[in-house]
């Protein structure tokens, strides 16, 4: 689905949705008469608005549904960013309880991925592409904390 359409308000895409339809109940019988030219039959007139009448109800929950969905979708991307920030911060307090330069290493890769993150990353998943900084800052920063578990247990203190 386009990008645009997420960042149009709801109360915008309701009105557009009421709209068309304000505009094909008004607007297809002139359409007929005035450039078409053709004599509609009252009858089908009125079955075409009642198929309208059904049809348009219809329309408008499948757009609720949709428009809730997309709501949730943004509380669990809201859940996810909040715990992937809480996270970052429980391993960076960790990382301060150790001493040592491998763990000095280990708090600036952290650091820079969650720079990274915030400055490329979501950005870039805003524009649904990669983002290849991101990995790269990610490895980095799993290989420090990948020297810090090999260390003997004496010289970590948690």
């Amino acid at each position: 689905m386009a990008i645009w359409l997420y960042q149009l308000p709801s109360g915008s895409i309701i009105g557009a949705a009421v709209a068309t339809s304000l505009l094909l109940c008004v607007g297809a019988p002139w359409v007929t008469r005035r450039l078409l030219r053709l004599d509609v039959d009252a009858r089908w007139a009125a079955g075409a608005l009642d198929a309208l009448k059904l049809i348009g109800p219809l329309a408008g929950i499948f757009t609720v549904f949709l428009l809730l969905q997309s709501v949730n979708r943004l509380h669990d991307a809201h859940k996810l960013v909040e715990s992937q920030a809480m996270n970052l911060l429980q391993l960076d307090r960790s990382l301060g309880r150790i001493e040592g330069a491998e763990t000095a290493e280990a708090r600036r890769a952290l650091r820079d991925y969650a720079r990274i993150l915030v400055d490329r990353g979501w950005p870039a998943m805003r524009a649904m592409q990669p983002s290849p900084d991101v990995d790269g800052a990610f490895s980095q920063l799993s290989n420090g904390i990948d020297t810090l578990t090999k260390l003997p247990a004496i010289q970590r203190r948690i």
